[in-house]
């Protein structure tokens, strides 16, 4: 049905807006420029769910990926990324916000980029899956250490200098 309605409407991208389900093979297949997601994590490092916690309680690097979709998770060719570092003072509610925030100026650039360059799923970067790692929900014992290491400035990527 979805393929059905993309085709009368002349869809040519679709942006996946935070579905955990996987999508099916006639859904991506229904628009010529793919189906986008921006990811709150960096792939192919952070797959699956509590990138943002999991980078915390590793300290590493926090940030967005935008990708085409595929049939798994988290698994599709990258269009962009980018990461963040946080003001000195940042708790937990704020680097999420950012995350989700720059993650929708993310979705706006690379859907103008698409548009503007006629890209594909062929065009994106394959991941690099000796890099790749799925993360399962992040357990409370690791959150409540990740955000012990937030509170006390000691997350590697809080700049020097409030913002």
């Amino acid at each position: 049905m979805v393929y059905f309605c993309s085709a009368v409407l002349s869809l040519e991208c679709l942006l996946n807006a935070g579905t955990p389900r996987k999508l099916t093979r006639s859904l991506l297949s229904s628009v010529p420029h793919g189906v986008v997601n921006v990811h709150p994590g960096l792939l192919p490092e952070y797959r699956g769910c509590s990138a943002v916690k999991w980078a915390l309680f590793n300290d590493a690097r926090i940030g967005n990926t935008a990708h085409f979709m595929d049939e798994g998770y988290d698994t599709g060719p990258i269009i962009a990324t980018e990461w963040y570092e946080f003001a000195r003072r940042s708790d937990y509610p704020t680097i999420r916000s950012t995350v989700y925030r720059q993650g929708c100026l993310l979705a706006g650039t690379v859907l103008r980029l698409i548009q503007s360059t006629r890209m594909t799923p062929a065009d994106g970067l394959l991941q690099d899956e000796s890099q790749s790692r799925f993360w399962n929900p992040i357990p409370p014992e690791s959150m409540d250490a990740a955000l012990a290491k937030v509170a006390s400035r000691s997350y590697a990527y809080l700049s020097l200098e409030d913002q």
